[in-house]
């Protein structure tokens, strides 16, 4: 079941997002226009990435492009961390399986180990599924969530976490360019997230909190983006993020209603 539901939650919409952005791609932003859909890459392009390249390690950098498609340039960048985020799953599959506890606790106890273990030993648990950084968020991630019911976070913590950021201010002014680290922006940040996802909120608002648009948004921004970019007469950044929001929001609404 745990499987099936991975697979459900990322396999349908990236392979629409895939199609549709690859075709669009090559009729209008290549070299060789539609003709280029009776070639070979394009599709592997689209089922070699739809299937996460099988968790592979090394993807061979022409299958993650399509020659002749924006000069070679990646049409769909961010998709690199999907292949990790499949290896992850596999990891929790496995730690899942291996329960010697009540699973809650169980994952909450091998998560915090495994946070630990790679933090402080990297070169021990390097290799297939292991990347320190992403890993430190997604084990972050899983303590989390194994605490769910018992925790809310409120504008108590948020409080908190910024008198530490400003606890920090003048020593970070002094050891970096910046007065704010990036430690400091993602404490505030997430813990301004998780706040906003334990209240409750009426109407339109409440309506965000049962849907989740994210995972759209995720894999359709890039692609919008790098082809408006394209479409004459150039946008500044502002007015880009303007047009690019109106295309992606919707888009990723439909993808989580409609695939």
């Amino acid at each position: 079941r745990f499987a099936a539901r991975r697979v459900a939650r990322i396999v349908p919409g990236l392979f629409v997002c895939l199609l549709v952005t690859t075709v669009v791609a090559v009729g209008f932003f290549s070299t060789f226009g539609w003709a280029g859909l009776f070639e070979s890459a394009p599709w592997r392009y689209i089922f070699g990435n739809t299937v996460l390249h099988g968790l592979v390690y090394h993807i061979p950098p022409d299958h993650l492009r399509i020659a002749g498609v924006r000069g070679g340039q990646p049409l769909n960048g961010p998709l690199w961390t999907l292949y990790w985020e499949g290896r992850m799953y596999v990891m929790v599959a496995l730690i899942g399986l291996a329960a010697a506890l009540p699973l809650r606790a169980w994952m909450r106890g091998v998560a915090l180990f495994l946070l630990l273990a790679a933090n402080i030993y990297p070169e021990v648990v390097s290799g297939y599924v292991w990347e320190t950084r992403m890993w430190s968020l997604f084990l972050t991630g899983v303590v989390l969530q194994t605490m769910a019911p018992d925790v809310r976070i409120g504008w108590r913590h948020v409080a908190c976490a910024l008198a530490l950021v400003l606890l920090n201010w003048t020593r970070s002014a002094d050891q970096t360019p910046s007065p704010l680290t990036w430690f400091g922006i993602a404490l505030v940040a997430v813990t301004l997230a998780l706040c906003a996802g334990s209240m409750r909120l009426p109407g339109w608002a409440s309506h965000i909190q049962r849907h989740d648009y994210s995972y759209g948004i995720y894999i359709w921004h890039w692609p919008v983006i790098v082809m408006l970019r394209e479409v004459p007469p150039p946008m500044g950044p502002k007015r880009l993020t303007v047009v690019s929001l109106a295309v992606v929001i919707p888009l990723a609404m439909m993808s989580w209603h409609l695939v």
